[in-house]
């Protein structure tokens, strides 16, 4: 029965029908397979979204710290910048203070010195003449003793 001219005058259409339920089934798959690649797309998109904007929150919260900690540094060198300015005219002051006294000191010790230096030769010249005075008088206590003792070894 398929060799009647029924058969022969469909099988054309039956391959064109054939073919097309294929392409058909064939395009149904496709759909399916791209259905299921956009959504596996969508999905891996949405998952880059959220670690994006994970990854925004984090950096914008690490660049708010390093934000704070830069402030807190520079209001720090600006403390430790006032600390120092002061020191230095605190050291500058004292050196000018000590050299101050250094001077008067000299002073002093000059004024004392050469006060006293006077004074202080004048008891050396005196000690000497005394020390002289003190040798001649044993000088002549010994000459008187010595008188003596013949005076009594006369006697």
């Amino acid at each position: 029965m398929r060799d009647g001219p029924v058969f022969v005058a469909l099988s054309p259409l039956i391959a064109s029908y054939n073919l097309q339920l294929e392409h058909h089934l064939k395009c149904q798959r496709l759909e399916e397979e791209l259905k299921r690649v956009t959504a596996e797309h969508q999905d891996i998109e949405n998952e880059h979204k959220r670690t994006l904007e994970g990854l925004k929150q984090d950096y914008a919260a690490k660049f708010g710290e390093l934000e704070a900690q830069i402030r807190c540094f520079e209001s720090q060198k600006q403390s430790d910048e006032a600390t120092i300015n002061h020191l230095c005219q605190d050291l500058a002051a004292h050196k000018s203070h000590i050299h101050s006294l250094a001077s008067r000191l000299e002073q002093r010790h000059f004024y004392f010195s050469s006060k006293y230096q006077a004074e202080i030769q004048d008891l050396r010249d005196c000690l000497l003449l005394e020390q002289e005075e003190k040798n001649g008088l044993s000088k002549k206590l010994q000459v008187l003793e010595k008188e003596c003792e013949s005076i009594f070894n006369i006697v």
